[in-house]
C-alpha cells in the first residue's frame, strides 16, 4: 500500500512538532494515527513507549488501534480494559471496547460492554441504538430481555 506525500507531509509537520514539545500528548496522538495509517508500526510502539507513564485516555485508543492493525485482537482489547481500568468514565474507551467486540464477531461481549455503558449513561441515544441494532442483527433470543 502506497502512503500519499500528504500522509508523509503530516508525519514529518507532527514529528517535528513532537520534538519541539514532547508533552504535547495531543500532537503524539495524531503522530501515532498517522504512523499506523502508514503502517510504521514500529515507529508508533515507539512513540507509545514514550507516554508509557500516561494515564491519557487516548492514549489507550492509540494502542488498541495500532494492535488490532497488526492483527492482535487480544492485546488490543487488553489496551481498551487497561484504559477503561484507568479511565473508568471515559465514555470513547468503553464504546471502542464495544465496538471491537462486536467487529471481531464477538456479539454477547460486544452487548454486555453496550449495556454497562447505558448502566453508567442511560441518556447515551446512540449506544442504545447500536446495541438495538446488534440485537435486531445477530443476538434475536435478547430482544424483550434487555
Amino acid at each position: 500500500v502506497e502512503v500519499s506525500i500528504g500522509y508523509l507531509e503530516a508525519i514529518k509537520f507532527f514529528k517535528e512538532l513532537v520534538a519541539k514539545n514532547p508533552s504535547n500528548i495531543n500532537a503524539g496522538i495524531i503522530l501515532g494515527h498517522l504512523l499506523i495509517k502508514a503502517k510504521q508500526y514500529d515507529q508508533a510502539s515507539k512513540l507509545l513507549d514514550d507516554y508509557k507513564d500516561s494515564t491519557f485516555p487516548d492514549k489507550y485508543l492509540l494502542l488498541a488501534e495500532l494492535k488490532s492493525a497488526q492483527g492482535d485482537s487480544q492485546n488490543a482489547i487488553a489496551a481498551y480494559q487497561d484504559g477503561i481500568n484507568k479511565n473508568p468514565d471515559n465514555i470513547a474507551l468503553a464504546l471502542a471496547l464495544a465496538t471491537h467486540y462486536q467487529q471481531q464477531g464477538n456479539y454477547n461481549l460486544a452487548a454486555t460492554q453496550y449495556e454497562s455503558l447505558l448502566a453508567k449513561n442511560p441518556n447515551l441515544e446512540s449506544v442504545t441504538n447500536k446495541l438495538a441494532l446488534l440485537f435486531i442483527e445477530h443476538l434475536p433470543e435478547k430482544i424483550g430481555q434487555a
